[in-house]
Formats: structure tokens, sequence, C-alpha cells
């Protein structure tokens, strides 16, 4: 699981420095879960660790069939 407690910003702040978010975003391989009044709204992931996420969930997925075709 990804800690994103480090790096909670408002969405006001990501417009003011969208820039420098998606650089630390690209960066450290973290995402950025971006607030609307205090409440967590959207996360902004690298491509790539977005790719690797959905791929992992696929093979997830697969394993489960799989499982449940064994039973």
């Amino acid at each position: 699981m990804i800690d994103t407690t480090d790096n909670i910003i408002s969405l006001t702040d990501f417009k003011r420095n969208t820039a420098d978010v998606l650089k630390r975003v690209k960066d450290d391989k973290e995402p950025a879960v971006l607030t609307v009044n205090g409440s967590a709204s959207v996360v902004v992931l690298d491509a790539k660790e977005y790719q690797k996420m959905a791929k992992d969930a696929q093979l997830g997925s697969i394993m489960r069939g799989i499982e449940a075709g064994l039973d």
C-alpha cells in the first residue's frame, strides 16, 4: 500500500505550483492527493507508476479467477 499522508496538497496549491508538484510526483514515484475543501478528491500519479499498478491489479484479478476455478 502506498502511503499518501506525506503528499497531500490542496487543489489551490496544486494550481499555483503545478510544475513543482508534477516534478516531485515523477521524481519520488509517489502520488499526490489533491484536496477540495479539506477532503481528498483526486490522486495525481506518474504514468509509469500507474501502469505498474494497473498491471498488478490485473494480475491479481487473474490469480483470483484461477483460485476460484481451482476451488
